[in-house]
């Protein structure tokens, strides 16, 4: 391969990061700015954990921070529905992102319990304390203590997370062999084929010539043996003869061996 083909590979794999990156912070604001309101609206059902997920998973933890990030902010500032911006709202969002993208970067865990391992956490951390903990600081401070406000919140927000982590799981195979594969493929140019046929073609004249090489050798032990079966004959019929053989059945028998 050579160096402009390297370049031009990377440049593909760049903008490719970067379009994705773009397209999952698009759809974090628009899960963001729409949700389900369930229970007469005291409830919402959202899906802002998926595109944070899917960037995390895929793209690393960087990416992941930012569509996390990204996405919740100008969520807000599109559509703010009636209350203030919460920072810890914000960067809860952010680890979303960002702690499946640590866990994925563990190569030797198995892929069943890095999403596992992904969803406990980040609903542990994200979900149950600086989420739970910003409402609380902007909402319930003084009306009731953390740990009653906690409690009567993590019921329902639970069946809203496994809602998203059954639909990631769901989404996870046809994402990586369809969308997310082509970052880590390269089309292959024109001067690659030559390559690899110039380099075939050398790797095909080296074999034939050692295979050449075998058989000649084997011709030429066989060639010996008959020589030294016909002179041992000779010498059994001819009592003048005086000369020397050694070239016995078991030597050749060691030749060809070695």
């Amino acid at each position: 391969m050579t160096n402009s083909t390297k370049v031009k590979s990377k440049k593909i794999k760049t903008t490719l990061f970067i379009t994705y990156t773009a397209i999952l912070i698009a759809l974090g604001i628009i899960c963001n700015t729409f949700d389900i309101p369930i229970g007469g609206g005291s409830l919402k059902l959202t899906f802002t954990y998926i595109p944070c997920f899917i960037a995390g998973i895929f793209l690393g933890p960087i990416a992941g921070f930012l569509v996390g990030f990204l996405g919740d902010l100008l969520g807000f500032l599109i559509n703010s529905q009636g209350m203030a911006w919460i920072p810890l709202l914000t960067i809860s969002s952010a680890f979303i992102g960002f702690i499946p993208g640590l866990v994925f970067k563990i190569k030797k865990l198995n892929i069943y319990f890095k999403l596992a391992l992904s969803f406990l956490l980040v609903f542990l951390f994200c979900t149950c304390f600086l989420t739970t903990l910003g409402l609380y600081l902007f909402f319930a401070i003084g009306k009731k203590t953390f740990w009653v406000y906690f409690i009567g919140r993590i019921g329902p927000q639970l069946g809203f997370y496994l809602i998203n982590c059954v639909i990631i799981c769901i989404i996870y195979y046809p994402l990586k062999k369809y969308v997310f594969n082509r970052l880590g493929t390269k089309t292959a140019t024109n001067q690659d084929i030559e390559q690899m046929e110039k380099e075939g073609s050398t790797a095909v004249n080296t074999e034939t010539k050692k295979a050449c090489n075998v058989f000649n050798s084997i011709k030429a032990k066989f060639a010996k043996k008959n020589a030294c079966e016909a002179a041992e004959c000779t010498q059994k019929t001819n009592n003048n003869c005086n000369t020397t053989i050694n070239c016995t059945n078991s030597n050749i028998a060691k030749e060809e061996i070695e």
